[in-house]
């Protein structure tokens, strides 16, 4: 018998990982944290000489479950709101995105007609039900709708979610994720490492024990079992990918949940430049290509000042491209950047290509549940790809919360 005081282990020290660490100990549970690397995971920033800069574009969403959960956990967010105004890519030229008032307006992409459609569309979408989507693609769902507005929505849709398989992805998630949207997003301060950081402070001053670098071989029978050693604890977080959980305990859901899975990616650019860029040209998305490319820099502070961080990202990555040669992506990037910013490359200081960033471990697909988070009653898995009713880090969130729910509810097991 393994009683309920027993430790309990997480493994996996991302955001999701350290949340369920943080929330267990906090619920006055003796927890260890395992992380085979370093903390933070896709979260967690890189330095590009003086700059503190993401894996790629990342943002909080404002009225997203992250965003409480760390607020509740006492961690620091700070940082600003990106503009609204955005600029759409069409066949080699920029244009006006009708995501405000003026650029409604003004835009050349859409008739009247279809700006028309298009507003009641959007101001349908926060009385929509999601549910009422559940088993339909995204495709589905906007095909009633004239072809360029179907366009311009598929943009949204792709810098909401960084979804770009609209044909294979549920409505119902996508559009649960477009109504939070609505409410903005943040860039923060220092990147994604303050909140890699605000958690494992938490986690240390609730009394967590933290194993860096130390890699998990087997979580079996209330042990887990690491090249240092074994530890008998009562419950486990793995709040992993489906493959390393896969690997760690063999179980059949998990080896269903690998099979099942279909990873979401992004090929993605991250550059520091001198100076700063023309305040009309922060924000751009491509509405005949997945593109993006967002300054993040004005609104969050990444580094010393006088210099500019942009990020920009094919939604797909590789898949966009057949699986083909990488170059073919980062040349897609660079021209997205050559229309935004034409001496760009004069003025460039650091760049990092990463052409295939997993941005969820499993695509929320039409009438197809993802892998539960409860395996057993001392066994929980956390991620994205855990089924739920959020999206990217928000679900990863919502698994670990879940899970931490769980342990503690359990008094003692077998």
């Amino acid at each position: 018998m393994t009683h309920a005081h027993a430790p309990l282990a997480v493994v996996g020290g991302g955001l999701a990982g350290l949340i369920a660490a943080a929330t267990l100990a906090r619920g006055g549970r003796e927890v260890h944290l395992f992380e085979g690397s370093r903390l933070g995971g896709r979260g967690r920033s890189e330095w590009m000489g003086e700059f503190a800069v993401n894996l790629g574009p990342h943002a909080l969403y404002v009225q997203g479950l992250a965003r409480r959960a760390l607020l509740d956990l006492g961690v620091s967010i700070r940082g600003g709101r990106p503009p609204l105004s955005t600029l759409g890519l069409v066949e080699g030229e920029l244009h006006p995105l009708p995501f405000t008032p003026m650029a409604a307006a003004s835009t050349p992409l859409l008739t009247a007609g279809e700006r028309f459609a298009l507003a009641r569309w959007v101001a349908g979408l926060a009385l929509l039900r999601p549910e009422s989507l559940r088993g339909r693609s995204v495709s589905q769902w906007l095909a009633p709708l004239a072809p360029r507005v179907r366009r311009v929505l598929g943009a949204l849709v792709r810098v909401s979610t960084y979804c770009a398989d609209l044909e294979r992805f549920d409505a119902g998630a996508a559009a649960a994720q477009l109504q939070r949207a609505l409410h903005g997003v943040l860039y923060l301060d220092g990147g994604w490492q303050s909140l890699v950081d605000g958690l494992r402070s938490r986690c240390e001053a609730l009394g967590v024990v933290i194993h860096e670098h130390a890699a998990v071989r087997r979580v079996e029978g209330g042990l887990v079992t690491t090249d240092a050693g074994e530890l008998g604890v009562s419950g486990a977080v793995l709040a992993v990918s489906p493959k390393v959980a896969h690997k760690l305990t063999g179980h059949p859901r998990l080896a269903e949940a690998l099979d099942r899975a279909t990873p979401v990616r992004a090929a993605c650019l991250d550059l520091v430049l001198r100076g700063d860029v023309d305040p009309a040209r922060r924000f751009a998305l491509g509405v005949d290509r997945p593109v993006y490319v967002s300054e993040h820099s004005s609104v969050a502070r990444f580094g010393p000042p006088g210099f500019t961080v942009v990020h920009a990202a094919v939604y797909g990555g590789q898949d966009v491209h057949g699986g083909t040669d990488p170059g073919l992506l980062r040349n897609e990037l660079e021209e997205a950047m050559d229309l935004l910013y034409g001496d760009w490359r004069a003025r460039q200081v650091h760049d990092r290509f990463l052409p295939a960033m997993t941005v969820a471990h499993d695509l929320p697909r039409p009438g197809e549940p993802r892998c539960p988070g409860r395996l057993a009653a001392d066994l929980w898995v956390a991620g994205d790809w855990v089924q739920g009713e959020h999206l990217l880090l928000d679900a990863a969130v919502e698994s670990a919360l879940a899970a931490a729910a769980g342990l503690l509810a359990r008094k003692a097991v077998a």
